[in-house]
Protein backbone atom coordinates (compact mmCIF):
# COMPACT_ATOMS: atom_id res chain seq x y z
CA UNK A 1 0.00 0.00 0.00
CA UNK A 2 2.80 2.46 0.88
CA UNK A 3 4.61 1.66 -2.39
CA UNK A 4 1.47 2.34 -4.43
CA UNK A 5 0.85 5.65 -2.65
CA UNK A 6 4.46 6.81 -3.20
CA UNK A 7 4.31 5.79 -6.85
CA UNK A 8 1.01 7.67 -7.26
CA UNK A 9 2.41 10.81 -5.66
CA UNK A 10 5.59 10.58 -7.75
CA UNK A 11 3.49 10.22 -10.90
CA UNK A 12 1.35 13.20 -9.89
CA UNK A 13 4.39 15.37 -9.21
CA UNK A 14 5.96 14.35 -12.52
CA UNK A 15 2.71 15.10 -14.37
CA UNK A 16 2.44 18.53 -12.66
CA UNK A 17 6.06 19.35 -13.55
CA UNK A 18 5.40 18.37 -17.18
CA UNK A 19 2.29 20.59 -17.26
CA UNK A 20 4.24 23.52 -15.82
CA UNK A 21 6.96 23.10 -18.45
CA UNK A 22 4.38 22.85 -21.24
CA UNK A 23 2.45 25.92 -20.03
CA UNK A 24 4.84 28.41 -18.41
CA UNK A 25 3.50 31.46 -16.61
CA UNK A 26 2.59 34.17 -19.08
CA UNK A 27 1.50 31.73 -21.77
CA UNK A 28 -2.07 31.62 -23.07
CA UNK A 29 -3.06 30.14 -19.71
CA UNK A 30 -2.27 33.42 -17.96
CA UNK A 31 -0.58 34.46 -14.75
CA UNK A 32 -1.87 34.36 -11.19
CA UNK A 33 -0.64 37.87 -10.33
CA UNK A 34 -0.65 41.05 -12.37
CA UNK A 35 2.64 42.86 -12.92
CA UNK A 36 3.43 45.43 -10.24
CA UNK A 37 1.90 48.78 -11.11
CA UNK A 38 -0.86 47.45 -13.38
CA UNK A 39 -3.85 49.81 -13.35
CA UNK A 40 -7.51 48.86 -13.59
CA UNK A 41 -9.49 50.37 -16.47
CA UNK A 42 -13.07 49.83 -17.61
CA UNK A 43 -13.66 49.96 -21.37
CA UNK A 44 -17.18 49.51 -22.75
CA UNK A 45 -18.22 48.02 -19.41
CA UNK A 46 -15.43 45.42 -19.37
CA UNK A 47 -12.69 45.36 -16.70
CA UNK A 48 -9.10 45.35 -17.96
CA UNK A 49 -5.74 45.88 -16.32
CA UNK A 50 -3.02 47.78 -18.14
CA UNK A 51 0.74 47.70 -17.65
CA UNK A 52 3.40 48.82 -20.15
CA UNK A 53 0.85 48.98 -23.00
CA UNK A 54 -0.24 45.37 -22.40
CA UNK A 55 -3.88 44.65 -21.56
CA UNK A 56 -4.96 41.83 -19.23
CA UNK A 57 -8.39 40.35 -18.48
CA UNK A 58 -9.32 38.09 -15.61
CA UNK A 59 -10.29 34.62 -16.76
CA UNK A 60 -11.20 32.14 -14.03
CA UNK A 61 -8.42 32.56 -11.45
CA UNK A 62 -5.73 33.97 -13.74
CA UNK A 63 -5.02 37.08 -15.79
CA UNK A 64 -4.51 36.61 -19.52
CA UNK A 65 -2.95 39.00 -22.01
CA UNK A 66 -5.47 40.31 -24.50
CA UNK A 67 -5.48 42.56 -27.53
CA UNK A 68 -6.06 46.25 -26.97
CA UNK A 69 -9.85 46.62 -26.88
CA UNK A 70 -11.42 48.48 -29.79
CA UNK A 71 -12.42 52.05 -28.89
CA UNK A 72 -10.01 52.20 -25.95
CA UNK A 73 -8.53 55.68 -25.63
CA UNK A 74 -4.97 56.11 -24.43
CA UNK A 75 -3.24 59.29 -23.28
CA UNK A 76 -0.22 58.34 -25.40
CA UNK A 77 0.56 55.75 -28.00
CA UNK A 78 2.74 52.82 -26.91
CA UNK A 79 6.48 53.43 -26.99
CA UNK A 80 7.83 52.22 -30.32
CA UNK A 81 4.60 52.85 -32.27
CA UNK A 82 5.17 53.73 -35.92
CA UNK A 83 3.45 56.58 -37.72
CA UNK A 84 1.63 55.22 -40.79
CA UNK A 85 -0.83 56.69 -43.29
CA UNK A 86 -4.13 55.07 -44.20
CA UNK A 87 -6.22 56.79 -46.88
CA UNK A 88 -4.08 59.88 -46.35
CA UNK A 89 -4.75 60.08 -42.60
CA UNK A 90 -2.13 59.59 -39.85
CA UNK A 91 -2.33 56.57 -37.56
CA UNK A 92 0.09 54.91 -35.20
CA UNK A 93 0.69 51.17 -35.37
CA UNK A 94 2.01 49.02 -32.54
CA UNK A 95 1.77 45.20 -32.43
CA UNK A 96 -0.74 45.28 -35.30
CA UNK A 97 -3.02 47.62 -33.33
CA UNK A 98 -3.85 50.98 -34.88
CA UNK A 99 -4.39 54.21 -32.98
CA UNK A 100 -5.69 57.58 -34.19
CA UNK A 101 -5.72 60.94 -32.45
CA UNK A 102 -9.18 61.95 -31.21
CA UNK A 103 -9.19 65.67 -30.34
CA UNK A 104 -12.49 65.50 -28.39
CA UNK A 105 -11.20 62.63 -26.25
CA UNK A 106 -7.74 64.23 -26.07
CA UNK A 107 -6.20 60.83 -26.64
CA UNK A 108 -5.42 58.05 -29.09
CA UNK A 109 -8.30 55.71 -29.86
CA UNK A 110 -7.84 52.05 -30.84
CA UNK A 111 -9.33 51.59 -34.30
CA UNK A 112 -9.68 48.85 -36.89
CA UNK A 113 -9.87 49.04 -40.64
Amino acid sequence: MKTLLIASLTGLLTFSAMQAAAHPAGSHHGVRHLPAGAVSVVISGVNYWLKDDVYYRKQNNVYVKTAAPKNATLVRVPKGALLVKHKGKPYYRYNNVYYRWEPKARGYKVVSF
